[in-house]
């Protein structure tokens, strides 16, 4: 089994295929859709939703607001685990 992560506005077009011995089986193509995605927050996840939106809906500024906060968010992951390893 695999796993897969969809941001906003993705999709993810599939088929399986089974092989027993010298018989093969195939799927039709299958399309999922995340319907619902977590849009609130301040993990990265829903950050990268949320610009993934601004940009596709041409909100110009949302998408820099949101770009800045998870620059801000990032940049200071980054020091934290920095401090900590200094430690």
């Amino acid at each position: 089994s695999r796993e897969f992560l969809l941001f906003y506005g993705e999709s993810l077009t599939y088929r399986i295929t089974v092989r027993d011995g010298t018989s093969e089986w195939q799927s039709g193509e299958v399309t999922l859709c995340a319907e619902e995605l977590p849009m609130s927050g301040t993990e990265s996840f829903p950050r990268i939703n949320r610009m993934l939106r601004a940009a596709r809906e041409g909100s110009e500024d949302t998408l820099k607001e949101e770009l800045r906060s998870y620059m801000k968010a990032r940049d200071a992951a980054q020091s934290l685990f920095a401090l900590e390893e200094t430690l």
